[in-house]
């Protein structure tokens, strides 16, 4: 999918306009006929760059035509480009030269055969300086004429080279790289095309390139608005490869973008041959598997997060885990995945589990196994310290404590609040609590699910509210014990 960063967009689509301006400013002086001694800047050109990420090699053709400029520029290094339509601009000695597509600017001055200067892209990401001399090189383009042009009608088949297919009956133009820019689809892909067509919507275009990309996924498609330019999108991927078509309404005809980039290959990560974290393991692992990462959170019910890493193939590790748990009382409940996952979830009691398993992806070179388990099962023992305000149910454990007190104008009050948990049903829990405080308390109400009792002895009161919870495999009793002594 494509984010789009809105305040990034804006000043994007601001300086391309601003840019464009100039352009076109700097390229009125020029209508008419060029003053005698004028410079000449038609021919081959190459020189070096650098930028924040090193040094590379670029080469630009340029021509002439009447009193305009075409150019095509390539480039070599940390930001490489091969054949690129480029805009061209003279003023006095001042040259500017615009890789529109990728949003970048040279600046410079010329001095017979030697042009120097610096360059940017227009959001600021990097820059450096330039510098060049006249002649062809080993990158040189070969066509300058009609560059990001072609022929009317021209057939499907003769772009075919570029990977990338054309709608037929488009026309390549360069006129709307300010919208390219907006929408932020510049910015995403190194090879961009933008293309004009007659007669056909921009949903049709993008059925149409869907249709041309067999074995690709569709990681988006469906419409989106960048500063009110509504667009239709299209976004597919297969493996490290991605291509983009944008498409819209302009005029009486639909505009649309393609552009391709793809991602260098990567080493997967080797497997580590130790354990890389430790911690109680409620599930056994996998056979000979690596412990990658623990985490263990909640006294109860109590969440366990585990990876692992195997050499083994995901799915002989998805039927050892279903076998083994199955054969130690869970149920599956859910088994879902794809051509290289799994995901199976089980259940015992109130237990969970939820395995997921991954073959090897870009990032690594093994299969991947993360288990989460939530554990409801009864302690056998308190997880707290606590004194019992009440009698405590004989099967219970204690889960939580707290206690506190106050004084206020001569009142002190103290609270005590319990949460217990047995494996006893709910009515037998609770007829139990509701014999004991009718021996201990003159007041006794029964409220279907909670209990509240209390008594009063000279200046004290005391106040009990007992809530009953029924889980699938134990009760929840929760108990809070309020005295209020009002003093002499």
């Amino acid at each position: 999918m494509i984010k789009i960063n809105t305040k990034k967009v804006r000043l994007l689509a601001l300086l391309a306009v601003l840019i464009m301006g100039a352009v076109l400013v700097s390229g009125c002086g020029h209508h008419g006929t060029p003053k005698p001694g004028s410079v000449d800047i038609t021919g081959a050109w190459h020189g070096t760059y650098d930028s924040s990420k090193g040094s590379g090699e670029w080469s630009w053709l340029i021509k002439k035509s009447g009193n305009e400029y075409t150019g095509v520029l390539t480039t070599t290094g940390p930001y490489s480009g091969g054949n690129v339509p480029v805009s061209v601009t003279l003023k006095g000695n001042k040259i500017t030269v615009g890789w529109v597509a990728a949003g970048v600017v040279f600046e410079g001055t010329v001095s017979k055969d030697k042009m120097s200067g610096t360059w940017k892209f227009q959001d600021g990401m990097d820059h450096g300086s330039w510098e060049g001399v006249r002649g062809e090189s080993s990158i040189t383009p070969k066509e300058a004429s009609n560059s990001g042009q072609l022929p009317q009608n021209q057939p499907e088949e003769s772009v075919k080279a570029t990977g990338l297919p054309v709608y037929p009956d488009s026309q390549e133009t360069s006129e709307y790289n300010t919208i390219a820019t907006m929408i932020g689809f510049s910015g995403q892909y190194a090879e961009v095309h933008q293309y004009a067509v007659s007669g056909a919507s921009p949903t049709a275009v993008i059925k149409w390139y869907k249709s041309k990309f067999p074995g690709y996924t569709v990681e988006n498609e469906g419409s989106a608005s960048v500063q009110g330019v509504n667009y239709a999108l299209l976004t597919l991927k297969k493996e490290n490869t991605m291509v983009g078509v944008a498409a819209l309404k302009q005029g009486g005809e639909t505009v649309y973008f393609v552009g391709k980039a793809t991602a260098p290959e990567e080493e997967g990560e080797a497997l580590p041959n130790h354990d890389m974290a430790s911690g109680e393991e409620p599930i056994g692992r996998y056979p000979g598997s690596i412990m990658l990462s623990y985490s263990k959170e909640g006294k109860f019910p109590t969440d366990y997060e585990i990876e692992y890493g195997t050499n083994d193939a995901y799915d002989k590790v998805g039927d050892w885990y279903k076998s083994t748990l199955q054969s130690q009382g869970w149920n599956v409940t859910s088994q879902s995945g794809s051509a290289d996952t799994v995901e199976l979830k089980f259940a015992k009691d109130d237990d969970e589990v939820t395995i997921y398993v991954g073959a090897p992806s870009a990032g690594t070179a093994y299969t991947e196994i993360t288990l989460a388990y939530t554990k409801r099962s009864l302690p056998d023992h308190d997880l707290v310290n606590g004194k019992d305000p009440l009698p405590r149910y004989v099967e219970s454990v204690m889960e939580d404590y707290h206690k506190s007190a106050m004084t206020a104008q001569g009142i002190n009050s103290t609270e005590i609040k319990v949460v217990y948990l047995t494996s006893d049903t709910f009515d037998k829990v609770k007829q139990w609590y509701l014999d004991k405080l009718n021996q201990m308390f003159s007041a006794v109400s029964d409220n279907g699910e909670s209990i509240d009792a209390g008594s009063q002895s000279g200046n004290k009161t005391v106040e009990v509210h007992i809530d009953f919870e029924a889980h699938k495999t134990y009760t929840e009793v929760s108990v809070d014990y309020t005295t209020v002594n009002a003093g002499q």
